[in-house]
């Protein structure tokens, strides 16, 4: 329950009961009950950071790296990873929990390496070393690990270069076709529509009858980009289709887009000062 109660490392409850009651747990004799109170501080650092530096805990987590009992290790290593303040105490410490005596603590090492939450500058080395394990759950955890960090997912930038790299020009191209096509129309909209609202809130702020004219050209403008999400709804719906069937819905998408930005274009003569 130290978990509901924390607020602040700096609040005076916590500071008369929390803080102590889990200090002194962690030196408790009782291999359960320090990896209760270990438990409780590294899910409370979760949210609030600032009680892995609290009070005595820094050298609490020192000495509860090197606990007699494996499990706690692994939770202490784990709080320990989130203090980190730079590349290579974290490495230290993830360094430290792959070579563990217990091979329990190296699995658990080796399954943090698919996670991209815990970064380190040698992952591969080390999902290297855990896969020469002695220990086959070891090389288990890290295969699974190497295979979770190489499918993790990315950002589309460094997806598209990964398909470019892998020799994916085509369906590179027509992903980039793809998404210019989609956000050209919503761009060209966009501009637009900012532009006739803004002429129709200055001539209704000086009383001008254009203002009814800004309104019919709005109207109008709202039909034709009616008229492109119902092209691009179709467009979305032709099924399977080979490059070459893309291509001509593009080019007539472009076609589209053009006479549509000519008419908001064209429109705005009407509005315009």
């Amino acid at each position: 329950m130290f978990r509901h109660l924390a607020r602040d490392p700096d609040d005076d409850f916590d500071q008369r009961v929390l803080i102590p009651a889990l200090s002194g747990a962690m030196s408790d004799p009782d291999p359960l009950v320090r990896h209760a109170a270990y438990g409780a501080l590294s899910t409370i650092s979760i949210h609030r950071f600032d009680y892995l530096h609290a009070a005595d805990f820094p050298a609490k987590l020192d000495a509860g790296a090197n606990d007699p009992d494996a499990k706690v290790r692994v939770v202490v290593l784990l709080a320990m990873i989130r203090a980190a303040s730079g590349m290579s105490r974290r490495d230290a410490i993830i360094e430290r929990g792959m070579t563990d005596p217990d091979p329990y603590v190296r699995r658990l090492a080796a399954g943090w390496l698919g996670s991209a939450r815990i970064a380190t500058s040698k992952r591969r080395e080390f999902i290297a070393q855990a896969m020469d394990d002695p220990d086959p759950a070891v090389r288990g955890a890290a295969t699974a690990a190497h295979k979770d960090w190489g499918s993790r997912k990315r950002s589309w930038p460094i997806t598209l270069w990964q398909r470019w790299q892998a020799g994916e020009h085509k369906e590179v191209g027509m992903t980039i076709l793809i998404a210019v096509t989609v956000a050209t129309p919503i761009l060209i909209c966009g501009i637009f529509l900012l532009y006739f609202l803004a002429r129709l809130l200055t001539y209704l702020l000086q009383r001008r009858w254009r203002a009814a004219t800004v309104v019919a050209v709005l109207g109008a403008w709202m039909t034709a980009s009616y008229g492109m999400i119902m092209a691009y709804f179709m467009a979305a719906h032709i099924g399977d289709a080979d490059a070459g069937e893309i291509a001509i819905v593009a080019a007539a998408l472009w076609g589209a887009i053009g006479a549509y930005a000519a008419l908001g274009w064209g429109m705005h003569y009407a509005v315009r000062r």
